[in-house]
């Protein structure tokens, strides 16, 4: 009997991850969407909540500034000395206020805060004072996956929004998530600890519960799936790739481990592996110039033929993940997991595009010249394709809603 086990928000909420609900807060709260005086570090402070340290508030304060946050969507090329000093504090020392506008610009044109903000407004609940728990993310979502996918624009907040503007609206909507999902992990590494290490001993226990399993049935045909493939799988229907980590470090842990069962004959270690169904490319943990394949059911097959004990659970992310890059170039995915197989990595999860979100990070990490040289300018989710070293950046992030995959699986017939 096979079990599938859907991993949602509710499965890392005891981790400062927030649900449905606190994502949709998040973004109800950076969104100057009424006539409230609150400032934007107000507002800042609003989303983030009172836990959030400092230089978390003081990042996404300078990322809004940058975004031309409060200004109206046809004055987006404006740049005022707000935006020109916090893109300074992210920027190489030698760039002129020219390299700065232009980068300002730059990032302006790919996340168009100001036109999600108007399709915001137009979202019920987004205006009603004290009602901000009847605005939900699905609602805005839908807006910008229906205008999205149809090539039409639409009037929003008494402005025409062309379906470009659509397009970089649904940019910035998904680059400040995966900020707030940055966030939150970092968070968590600091102040949860003990609930990421009760996720670790479930995923522990799983890996042990696969061994054993491995162990019963090494009587079987070790090529066979009633061999390599686990009763027990995941779906999981989050952005973050906290549970599929989590796995990952419990079946290296349990590989490596001085009391790795053995079976066959002749004896050989017992393997657990997590396949994740998607054939996606990454960069060797650790090793950052190499490619690493994840393991899937022909390649199990092929390598317990040759003499190989390897069992695998599938961990499937239908939604995809923060951690997933779509090359622009070769249109291939790739999967970035950080330098480091820590439980509390700190690079698990890719930073937004400022540096002031990750002041230190070490050059010396990046995979390619490319990647290197866009860091120390302060590009700092630059992540070179592991396929064609084209660099992919946080609007690349390989994240799709309920209506995008729906809109992307319809066949159309004439």
């Amino acid at each position: 009997m096979n079990t599938v086990a859907f991993w949602g928000a509710g499965a890392t909420a005891s981790l400062g991850f927030r649900t449905t609900s606190g994502q949709s807060a998040f973004v109800r709260h950076l969104a100057p969407v009424d006539s409230s005086p609150k400032t934007r570090c107000d507002r800042v402070r609003d989303a983030l909540g009172i836990a959030a340290e400092t230089r978390w508030r003081t990042a996404l304060c300078d990322l809004l500034a940058i975004l031309g946050d409060g200004r109206p969507v046809n004055e987006i090329t404006t740049v005022d000395d707000h935006a020109l000093s916090a893109m300074a504090r992210n920027s190489d020392s030698s760039s002129s206020n020219d390299d700065l506008r232009q980068r300002v610009l730059h990032l302006r044109d790919i996340y168009d805060w100001p036109a999600l903000t108007a399709i915001i407004r137009v979202c019920p609940g987004s205006r009603e004072a004290g009602c901000e728990g009847r605005f939900m993310i699905n609602d805005l979502l839908n807006i910008l996956d229906i205008y999205g996918g149809s090539d039409h624009g639409f009037h929003a907040d008494g402005t025409f929004l062309t379906p470009q503007m659509i397009g970089s609206a649904k940019n910035a909507l998904k680059m400040l998530l995966q900020t707030m999902f940055f966030i939150d992990w970092q968070m968590c590494r600091k102040d949860n600890a003990r609930q990421l290490a009760l996720h670790f001993e479930f995923a522990v226990a799983l890996t042990r519960r696969m061994q054993r399993q491995g162990v019963a049935l090494a009587g079987k045909r070790f090529e066979s799936s009633e061999f390599y493939l686990g009763d027990i799988s995941f779906v999981s229907m989050n952005y973050d790739p906290v549970g599929l980590w989590c796995q990952m470090i419990a079946n290296r842990t349990r590989n490596r481990s001085l009391t790795v069962p053995h079976v066959g004959t002749p004896t050989r270690k017992l393997q657990i592996f997590v396949d994740q169904a998607h054939f996606v490319a990454g960069r060797r943990v650790g090793k950052q110039s190499e490619v690493w394949h994840s393991m899937n059911e022909p390649a199990v097959q092929r390598l317990n033929e040759a003499g190989k004990r390897i069992r695998i659970m599938k961990f499937l992310l239908p939604h995809g993940c923060i951690c997933w890059r779509e090359c622009p170039n070769c249109g291939k995915l790739s999967n970035y997991l950080g330098d480091g197989w820590e439980l509390r990595s700190h690079t698990l999860i890719p930073p937004p595009p400022l540096r002031v979100f990750e002041p230190d990070l070490n050059l010396e990490n990046a995979s390619t010249c490319k990647e290197k040289e866009a860091w120390r300018k302060g590009k700092v989710d630059a992540r070179a394709c592991v396929h064609c070293e084209t660099l992919t950046y946080a609007h690349h992030t390989s994240t799709h809603s309920v209506a995008e995959q729906f809109q992307s699986s319809t066949a159309i017939v004439y």
